[in-house]
């Protein structure tokens, strides 16, 4: 599918769309990103449709709009001085990444799984003539399918169980902390290193903060920061999964804990 800027519909929110701690504009406009964008990725490696939201914020300590988007990963797409440019960047570095995903799934069948290229349509027209194109394996294809989509299915589950242990972590913390923002985590071994509030001043720290959470509490945050590390914290899936590195330390990444109930 291939998207213009004129034809994004963008629809204002207000200060009761998001709770206070997240990083989004108190108001601002939401718009989507159809999981088809752009159309020259195949459909097998289409996504669900993404909800962004842009709005009005401060880069640099001059004022310009900013798109994020909303569902988990909370990452920043583009900054720029008009609502219109920034959503247009979002877009292209939206679709740069999936362009990206279909060379490394390209490369996967050649170099992993030893399969030939997948044949566009005019090499696969003329194999139905006759023609020289490469040879088709009905077999290779089905398998490399399936494969793609269990590797796929691996990744947003993972995904799935970073965020869950975003809102059990939240949960575990809040009735101590109620005002925790964002844990600041080591990724080698879980452990947890300091409590944000939304300003991202420190609540609690380790190893030695005389208040805040008890021990108890901090080892079952650990446990379940090291459950949810389990399969790999390598710097892209983490960042997919809504970690940010804030630059101080290579395996120290902070989390933004959702609302819970």
């Amino acid at each position: 599918m291939s998207v213009t800027t004129d034809q994004i519909q963008l629809d204002a929110y207000g200060p009761e769309r998001f709770a206070e701690h997240q990083p989004f504009g108190r108001v601002g406009y939401l718009f989507t990103v159809p999981g088809d964008f752009p159309a020259d990725v195949p459909p097998s490696l289409n996504v669900t449709d993404w909800e962004m939201a842009v709005y009005r914020t401060r880069a640099s300590a001059a004022e310009c709009w900013e798109v994020r988007d909303v569902n988990g990963h909370r990452k920043v797409w583009a900054e720029a001085d008009t609502r219109r440019e920034a959503v247009g960047l979002a877009f292209n570095e939206i679709a740069r990444i999936r362009r990206e995903r279909v060379a490394e799934t390209a490369e996967r069948r050649v170099n992993i799984l030893g399969l030939a290229p997948v044949a566009d349509t005019a090499d696969a027209h003329a194999d139905d003539t006759g023609g020289s194109g490469p040879a088709v394996d009905p077999v290779a294809d089905a398998l490399s399918e399936q494969f793609e989509n269990a590797y796929l299915e691996a990744k947003r589950i993972r995904r799935a169980a970073l965020a869950a242990a975003a809102v059990y972590a939240a949960h575990l913390i809040r009735p101590h902390l109620p005002t925790a923002a964002a844990l600041t985590v080591d990724v080698t071994n879980g452990g947890l290193r300091a409590v944000l509030d939304p300003d991202r001043k420190a609540l609690w720290y380790a190893p030695a903060c005389p208040v805040g959470l008890d021990d108890a509490t901090v080892e079952e945050v650990e446990g379940l920061m090291r459950d949810a590390l389990e399969f790999g914290a390598d710097e892209k899936s983490l960042e997919e999964a809504g970690w940010h590195n804030p630059g101080a330390y290579d395996d120290t990444y902070d989390l933004e804990l959702p609302q819970t109930q």
